[in-house]
């Protein structure tokens, strides 16, 4: 293996111990929904900074989820939808992170699909199995 294939791994690795968190803490009742938004976003971030990597593109320290997607090399066309996918959980970085803030169900629903869509967008450029 090599050292950029490596640290892929690493960063998928990442992402997929974030959606671990989202996954575990979405079934729960009484669940820390503001929780399971920013692991949702930080799962979306990691990935996409993998598939970076992959690419062999700098991205910088950046959390921003739009410039991210605005760095994907050409032949990672995310389909329709995704950059909005994306705006929504953009909000999740730094929103839960404040005492007066709480998603709704629909902000919960809507950060793990976009998760979701982001983790299967990547793992298909990466050549990984869905799951």
């Amino acid at each position: 293996m090599n050292a950029k294939q490596g640290e892929v791994e690493k960063w998928v690795s990442k992402a997929e111990e974030d959606r671990f968190a989202v996954v575990s803490l979405f079934k729960l009742e009484g669940r820390p929904a503001s929780v399971v938004c920013f692991h949702a976003q930080q799962c979306a971030e990691k990935y996409l900074k993998a598939l970076l990597i992959h690419g062999e593109v700098n991205f910088g320290r950046t959390h921003d989820l739009l410039e991210l997607v605005g760095r994907l090399p050409a032949t990672a066309e995310p389909a329709e939808g995704f950059v909005d996918a994306m705006r929504v959980l953009n909000a999740f970085s730094v929103l839960p992170r404040y005492p007066d803030w709480e998603p709704s169900e629909s902000d919960i629903s809507a950060a793990v699909e976009a998760m979701e869509l982001a983790r299967s967008f990547v793992r298909k450029q990466l050549g990984l199995p869905p799951d």
